[in-house]
């Protein structure tokens, strides 16, 4: 009879055994099919043996077993997911046949990263997927290491995890992790950023404030309805998460303020936006922003940060911007399951299988009470009064200042409650400064001092004129009279100038003095002040009660406008930061 030669060539694990076909085996032990690419489709082969292989600086906890494995068919690289009792070790591990890593062709296992935040089961199973992506971290000419191999897998304990392998392994040439291994707060939150599957959508949101930038005469916020700000963190593996929390809508106060008179809106031409600082992943933000709350956000730039440093960023109004996709804003977050059993990665998508998403209700039990209490005024107009003055500082010195007139403000506050404040002082004219040192060697232009519009200012009523021999003048001398025979007014004293590098050089004047350099002297007095452009001078500040306030409350407001504006010596500042400083208002005037 005829011999049949033909003989099993493939494995056919699923073919009932009544139906297998000649050329097909039901099962097979230590042998394998060759690979149709070198031509030996069909031959059966044994498998090769075991060696034993070198390991790099950081070798596996004794006692550790691997429970998964992956292989980047890129590089040939064959990724160990590995589970030891001790759990600072559990952690990834390299089969590099090609020495492709380091770049020396050196057969070896090398640990990729390590973390007990991995938490892999001992007795579970560890599913992987390799996807490569346009970054670079490896200084190596290797085609196969042009772009970073990030590696995906999940255990069905955990949430899923992933790693940029070129980058844990570049680090972890020093036997050290990214993030370090002292387990303080702020590490176990940047390594999650790094080992976590999905970027997290921030939830702090942008906070803002108004400011003038004086180098701009306009603003380019009178016409717009307002602004909205939001964020994106951009991750240092390129990923970008979901769009941050809103901020609330920003107005220039002169917007808010502005009712039928006309205001100076380049008094706040600028908004300084401030972001939230972020972790040591976060490379860049993208900042967005829309008009109002209705429209649609556009990106108005990208910036670095610094980990752990807020971000301030100004924005004018003045840019070209593009837009935001409408998938992008209406995506709350990246969606990542608690746990998945299985993964894959096909078209350069992540898909999850056989995952827990979501949380149980919690069964809750509880007994509501109604307090009534009044309702607030939606709305509180102030009227503010200000009046110039003049007032005493140091010895002998005097500024030009304001009083403000608190008296209309409530009196009634709430632990909680937040009083912001913006005061814009603006000369008629220009700045003058001047050191007044001393009677004999400057003075003063006018002996008045508090309000500049005083009923009689005789230096009789309420103490509003010091001493006469504070400053030089007479009753009946000022200005240039005075100036006529007290020539001192000019160049004496020490002015407000410290630095010696300011002279003068005398010429075509008396021969005992012609070319002679002196020390130039300004700001030594009235006569001769430096003089500085006028512009406006904004400050801006907040505080907020700790405590209840059933009466008194306006003058804590103006103890604290005070403390805040001018915190010098004498102002109780010091004292007050503890709450119980020794300061005295002026009835209800700061």
């Amino acid at each position: 009879m005829p011999i049949d030669k033909i003989t099993p060539r493939q494995l056919d694990s699923d073919a009932d055994s009544k139906l297998v076909k000649k050329s097909s085996f039901l099962d097979a032990l230590n042998l394998y099919s060759g690979d149709s690419e070198e031509g030996n489709r069909g031959v059966l082969k044994n498998i090769k043996g075991n060696k034993e292989l070198e390991y790099g600086p950081v070798r596996p906890f004794e006692g550790s077993r691997i429970v998964g494995s992956v292989t980047d068919k890129k590089t040939d690289i064959v990724y160990l997911f590995v589970f030891a009792s001790d759990p600072t070790y559990h952690g990834v591990w390299a089969y590099d046949s090609r020495g492709i890593l380091a770049g020396d062709g050196i057969e070896i296992v090398r640990c990729i990263y390590r973390s007990n935040q991995f938490n892999f089961p001992s007795q579970g199973f560890v599913k992987g997927d390799v996807v490569h992506i346009n970054k670079k971290t490896l200084n190596s000419d290797d085609p196969d290491l042009e772009k970073d191999a990030i590696l995906y897998f999940t255990d069905n304990v955990n949430e899923p995890r992933k790693l940029n392998v070129y980058r844990a392994y570049d680090f972890v040439i020093g036997t050290n992790n990214i993030h370090g291994y002292t387990g303080t707060q702020e590490e176990i939150y940047d390594e999650a950023d790094f080992i976590t599957a999905c970027p997290k959508a921030p939830v702090e949101p942008i906070t803002f404030s108004f400011s003038n930038d004086s180098s701009r005469k306009t603003s380019n916020f009178k016409t717009e309805p307002g602004f909205q700000f939001a964020y994106q963190n951009v991750y240092q593996d390129g990923f970008e998460s979901a769009i941050s929390c809103y901020s609330d809508i920003a107005f220039p106060p002169t917007i808010i303020g502005q009712g039928a008179q006309q205001v100076d809106h380049s008094l706040f031409n600028q908004c300084d936006l401030v972001i939230p600082a972020q972790g040591k992943e976060i490379a860049k933000v993208k900042i967005l922003a829309r008009k109002g709350n209705t429209f649609n956000f556009f990106v108005i730039d990208e910036v670095d940060v610094v980990p752990g440093v807020a971000t301030t960023f100004p924005f004018r109004n003045d840019r070209i911007t593009k837009g935001v996709p409408e998938s992008e804003v209406n995506k709350q977050f990246d969606n990542l399951p608690r746990k998945a059993q299985s993964q894959t990665v096909a078209s350069n998508r992540l898909m999850y299988g056989n995952y827990l998403d979501g949380y149980d209700n919690v069964t809750t039990s509880c007994i509501a009470t109604l307090q009534y209490a009044d309702r607030p005024k939606d709305f509180v107009d102030l009227n503010i009064k200000v009046k110039p003055a003049l007032s005493l500082h140091g010895v002998g010195q005097k500024s030009t200042g304001f009083e403000l007139d608190l008296s209309e403000i409530p009196d009634v506050y709430s632990a909680g409650d937040t009083v912001n404040f913006t005061i814009t002082i603006a000369p008629e004219g220009n700045w003058h400064l001047y050191n007044f040192s001393g009677n004999e060697t400057s003075y003063h232009q006018t002996r008045l001092v508090g309000a500049v519009e005083q009923e009689a200012p005789d230096g009789l009523i309420d103490g509003i004129n010091e001493e006469i021999g504070l400053f030089v003048q007479e009753a009946g001398t000022a200005g240039e009279a005075y100036l006529a025979d007290n020539d001192f007014a000019f160049g004496s004293g020490g002015g407000v100038n410290n630095s010696t590098q300011v002279t003068w050089k005398s010429g075509g004047g008396n021969v005992d003095v012609d070319g002679d350099t002196t020390l130039a002297v300004y700001g030594s007095s009235a006569g001769a002040p430096l003089i500085l452009k006028g512009a406006p001078v904004t400050f801006t500040a907040n505080f907020s009660f700790g405590v209840d306030y059933p009466d008194g409350g306006r003058n804590a407001v103006a103890r604290a406008i005070s403390l805040i504006i001018s915190p010098g010596p004498g102002s109780g500042a010091e004292d007050d930061a503890g709450g119980d400083g020794d300061f005295t208002e002026n009835g209800d005037n700061v």
